[in-house]
């Protein structure tokens, strides 16, 4: 017989803010220090002008003053800094965004680039991931324990190496850190097996065995809303249901940008995992044993990851599947880019 049930855990509010850090410190340059050199470039509301650059550096753009030539430019730019390149606009008044593709007219090569935004926080305090295919595919990410915030954001990954640059809301107050060492989910299995996921690659993970997993729960991830939540089952078995808690000592983790979906807990029962109203939800989808460790997980870029164990805890498969949809090719709404020829390839109306 099968049934369903939930545990589930009233969280309460939890704040959007990041706990107090040391502003990441940025050295002006020129616009023609830039050229040839931009990977990306923030525009602010307040009118800062942030470049990231080939050199794996944060830097902000020298403007003159009085000169208000920003507020003619789109939010984010980025992909080479010649030829083709995207552009992210956030019109006023509207609550979405629009994707422009654009050519530079001038005939400039582009510079190759190994640059990919994972994420991002725009204007209209919502977080988005990215997608990279024929085009870049950009998606609302809806599973937050808080779909507004007050903080502008870019996670992106460059040779290998995942940063995440926060910014107050109007971009003033920027803060840094390198998200490649961090550990997005822990698996720690009864035999003392652990397995951790680090978040700059989901397509291997990192195996330790312990001498005592009693401390540890079985599931430690940080959830795309930067909560850190533990999975704890009973030590003996029997039927008390798992607990969802919420780590405390974390308030929020800016690198995390994934999501748990489901997982086969120690009891050979599959159980899915999700946020909803603030209350994290964990529900056994059936009472069928399996014979298989299962995680599923999906990344920033829209992919979906399953990771197969077998019962002692060793990695015997791995798949990757997109869950990517297809983007309408529609007349454009020009902004104000000089020498770039733009085509709009995603939410056009």
């Amino acid at each position: 017989m099968k049934f369903l049930f939930c545990v589930t855990v009233l969280l309460g509010t939890i704040a959007a803010t990041s706990p107090a850090k040391i502003p990441y410190k940025v050295i002006e340059v020129t616009g023609k220090e830039l050229e040839g050199h931009s990977f990306l470039r923030l525009i602010t509301p307040s009118g800062k002008i942030y470049h990231f650059r080939d050199d794996a550096t944060f830097v902000t753009e020298r403007t003159e003053d009085g000169k208000d030539d920003w507020k003619k430019l789109p939010f984010l730019t980025f992909g080479p800094p010649y030829g083709k390149q995207h552009y992210v606009q956030f019109p006023a008044n509207e609550t979405g965004f629009k994707l422009f593709e654009g050519t530079d007219k001038s005939g400039k090569s582009p510079v190759d680039g190994e640059i990919k935004i994972r994420s991002f926080a725009g204007p209209n305090r919502k977080r988005y991931s990215v997608a990279y295919f024929n085009y870049p595919l950009i998606q609302e990410i809806r599973r937050t324990e808080d779909d507004i915030v007050d903080y502008l954001q870019i996670v992106l990954e460059y040779r290998s190496q995942v940063y995440a640059y926060t910014l107050s809301q109007n971009g003033d107050d920027l803060f840094n850190e390198n998200c490649t060492d961090s550990t997005f989910l822990t698996l720690a299995l009864p035999n003392g097996k652990v397995h951790k996921i680090k978040q700059s690659t989901h397509t291997t993970d990192e195996e330790e065995t312990v001498a005592d997993v009693s401390s540890l729960p079985y599931i430690t991830f940080f959830h795309v809303n930067g909560a850190k939540y533990d999975i704890r089952f009973p030590q003996n078995g029997g039927n008390t249901p798992p607990t969802v808690a919420r780590d405390t000592s974390r308030v929020r983790d800016t690198c995390a940008a994934s999501i748990l979906d489901k997982f086969t807990g120690p009891d050979g029962k599959e159980y899915r995992f999700d946020v909803r109203n603030n209350e994290p939800i964990l529900t056994k989808s059936s009472e069928d044993v399996l014979d298989k460790l299962n995680v599923h997980v999906y990344n920033p870029t829209g992919q979906s990851i399953y990771y197969e164990y077998t019962k002692e805890g060793e990695l015997i498969a791995l798949k990757m599947t997109s869950s990517a949809i297809g983007v309408e090719n529609r007349p454009a709404t020009p902004f104000d880019v000089k020498d770039v020829e733009l085509s709009c390839i995603q939410n056009c109306e």
